[in-house]
């Protein structure tokens, strides 16, 4: 039955995400057919970028938190639509707006985090780690599904990843385990998630690790342009391999020194590490030293299983999906400011200068855990809230 549940939300994970990479992996071939400037490439990113954040706040609404199927079946409708409309788009404003509801796809994280803590218990970090792997392959199929275009055309390659991503959640839909019905958390509920102490922390510790997620994937060495293409195969490897990593890490943490210590000495070595990588970019002058920097700046991946672990853990059940979009809009905010951000200061100071903000944001980040793993989670051995207690 768990190996079910975790093949079932692999399975989605890995048709949803194909379409991280499907629009710049297609643009030779959408740029014969529709005028797109550079202007609307960095449109089209940051509008995905804003569909990630938004998808969470949407989640965060206590009625639709409170139905994982629902949660489900819109983020799955929400992205097959937008790639069957992509098949017919003219103009490169329509494919940026259909971008930004591909970002919907995120919707599944907290509904699944939820979902494998109460099958896998303790090996939770683990399977979502697996499960986040998915993430990456999905974005490696769309990139090789992409050669199809020269047979199909890009509209086609659209048109048949939207239909994968429909009858991967129909699949879900059919065969999923029916959960029983929980009870509505109140408005006021939901508002005390957002003033706790925990809640609060603990997004602010992953708003580094996005901050690089988001950032990191679009840059190059700062040596030589030609291993631009290098770093960035790297480091898509690096971070599929780093999800399971970071998994096995923090599930083998957290059985011997608790759940809450385990996570964060797992998410504070990845972002520590990642600081490290960031540094070493900065620097790389040969493809071995390239290959290096990607592989430590991707262990940021590695922190993923273990702050997607937390809504199990550190929250009632009845709280575990609504905390889980709470904590990921939080930290998703992040795909709003560090992506512009990193890009103006890129321009203005370089990319080394870039390089140092994204070590100093990543060191920023362990602190930031560090302080989290000091507050006694929302959630005590009979599910009595408590808020602010210092251990």
């Amino acid at each position: 039955m768990r190996v079910r549940v975790l093949a079932l939300d692999l399975a989605v994970m890995v048709s949803s995400f194909a379409g991280l990479t499907l629009f710049s992996a297609l643009l030779p071939w959408i740029s014969r057919d529709v005028v797109i400037t550079r202007s609307d490439v960095w449109l089209v990113s940051a509008l995905y970028a804003a569909g990630v954040f938004v998808s969470y706040l949407v989640g965060c609404v206590p009625a639709i938190a409170s139905s994982p199927r629902r949660v489900v079946a819109f983020s799955i409708a929400s992205v097959s639509a937008s790639m069957a409309l992509s098949a017919s788009a003219t103009n490169a404003i329509q494919l940026a707006l259909l971008r930004f509801v591909q970002g919907f796809a995120s919707m599944t994280v907290p509904v699944f985090s939820a979902q494998l803590s109460r099958s896998f218990g303790k090996a939770t970090p683990l399977a979502l780690g697996i499960l986040f792997s998915g993430t990456f392959v999905g974005g490696a199929i769309g990139y090789v599904a992409s050669s199809l275009a020269t047979f199909i055309g890009w509209r086609g390659v659209y048109a048949i990843f939207a239909l994968a991503t429909a009858l991967c959640g129909a699949l879900w839909l059919h065969e999923a385990p029916v959960e029983r019905a929980r009870r509505v958390i109140s408005l006021r509920e939901a508002r005390d998630l957002w003033r706790d102490p925990f809640t609060l922390l603990w997004g602010s510790s992953f708003f580094a690790a996005m901050w690089i997620l988001f950032t990191a994937a679009t840059l190059g060495s700062s040596a030589s342009p030609a291993y631009s293409k290098l770093f960035g195969a790297a480091i898509q490897a690096s971070m599929a391999a780093w999800s399971v990593i970071g998994g096995a890490l923090a599930y083998m943490a957290s059985r011997r020194g608790g759940s809450i210590h385990g996570i964060g000495r797992v998410q504070q070595a990845c972002l520590a590490l990642a600081a490290l990588g960031a540094l070493a970019a900065m620097g790389a002058r040969s493809p071995g030293e390239v290959i290096l920097a990607a592989v430590m700046l991707g262990a940021v991946q590695g922190a993923s299983p273990a702050f997607w672990s937390l809504p199990g853990v550190a929250y009632s059940s009845s709280e575990a999906e609504l905390a889980g979009f709470v904590l990921g809009a939080l930290s998703n905010s992040a795909a709003l400011v560090g992506p512009m951000t990193s890009a103006a200061l890129a321009l203005a100071a370089g990319i080394r200068a870039l390089w140092v903000t994204l070590a100093t944001v990543s060191m920023l980040g362990v602190v930031a855990t560090s302080l989290a793993m000091r507050i006694t989670p929302p959630v005590l051995l009979h599910g009595h809230r408590v808020r602010g207690v210092r251990r």
